[in-house]
């Protein structure tokens, strides 16, 4: 199914109006303003920008609902606001080296209900998130939002300063043969992720029949958007250098990336369904459209081979 596209005349705040409480949609709200500053301040100060990023989306949920607010790098809990009903996780802005080698670093939050205490409000599933979003600040600065009525997509109006829908209803395109992983880690990964891999990269003579394309930015969110516009699959795998925190990553990109139909799990479990036991637990994190996300998982099912050279093991549809 197509995504539905429209002139970009619709704003966040009469979006948010339509499918969110006035609580929730002040919140993103906030986080979206506070977004704008960021992206202006990045194009002329760089890493000072990044500096002053958390203070910089903690300021204006200091006025709102806000009880709890846990941010990265030291996730942390502060309680901002006593007896408000509201709990929101942020990675302000990351990944570091990515301003200094000038690729899109983004934000990523996710917005919960405040429960009575700090660390019940965010070990949880993330199936109790009520919204999340990816702001990704590139040649446009662009929003990837879900208040749990499908993905939508923003574009900033510099202009007007303010984002505007661009698309509805997002969904994973499919028919794209294309993965992001960090192939410098193929030595810690687990035997099935290898497998995966190999049979990819060995393209049309190999089990998939078919040429494949690898993408890595090392930038999340850049990550995020481009398999929400593209499709394909992104894989952090179990033994990768930096897993992704569970709480300020993981279920934020897997709420957004269910919401356009497809599917985020640690390889083989549903992240989700999946509650962190403390506020800096990490995991590994695939996701992307449903068919690919499956396939990886299907290898961890298949008994193990030999280790052999790269493009030398079986695969799922090799004898």
């Amino acid at each position: 199914m197509q995504p539905e596209r429209r002139l970009m005349a619709l704003s966040l705040a009469d979006y948010l109006a339509e499918r969110t409480t006035p609580e929730t949609g002040a919140v993103i709200l906030g986080l979206s303003a506070a977004a704008i500053g960021v992206a202006t301040r990045l194009a002329s100060f760089g890493n000072a920008a990044a500096q002053d990023a958390a203070d910089a989306f903690a300021a204006p949920l200091a006025r709102l609902d806000v009880r709890f607010l846990t941010s990265l790098p030291d996730a942390n809990i502060a309680e901002i606001r006593l007896g408000g009903s509201l709990a929101v996780a942020i990675d302000p802005l990351g990944p570091p080296a990515a301003i200094e080698t000038n690729t899109p670093p983004g934000t990523l939050f996710s917005i919960y209900p405040a429960t009575g205490t700090a660390g019940a409000s965010f070990l949880r599933p993330g199936t109790d998130q009520t919204a999340a979003g990816c702001i990704l600040y590139g040649p446009r600065t662009t929003l990837a939002l879900t208040t749990g009525h499908g993905t939508a997509l923003f574009l900033l109006d510099r202009t007007a300063a303010t984002f505007c829908l661009h698309t509805e209803n997002l969904a994973i395109p499919t028919g794209i043969a294309e993965f992001a992983v960090n192939a410098a880690d193929y030595r810690l990964w687990e035997p099935p992720v290898q497998r995966f891999i190999d049979d990819c990269m060995s393209g049309v003579e190999g089990p998939r029949g078919q040429h494949f394309d690898m993408r890595w930015t090392g930038s999340l969110a850049a990550e995020v958007h481009r398999i929400l516009i593209r499709g394909g699959v992104y894989l952090a795998p179990q033994g990768t250098h930096t897993p992704h925190p569970l709480i300020h990553h993981c279920h934020p990109v897997a709420m957004l990336i269910e919401q356009a139909g497809g599917q985020a799990t640690d390889g083989r479990t549903r992240l989700l369904g999946t509650t962190a036991t403390a506020l800096d637990a990490a995991s590994p994190l695939v996701f992307g459209l449903s068919e690919k996300v499956d396939r990886v998982a299907a290898y961890h099912d298949m008994p193990d081979t030999d280790v052999s050279p790269l493009f030398g093991r079986r695969g799922l549809f090799r004898t």
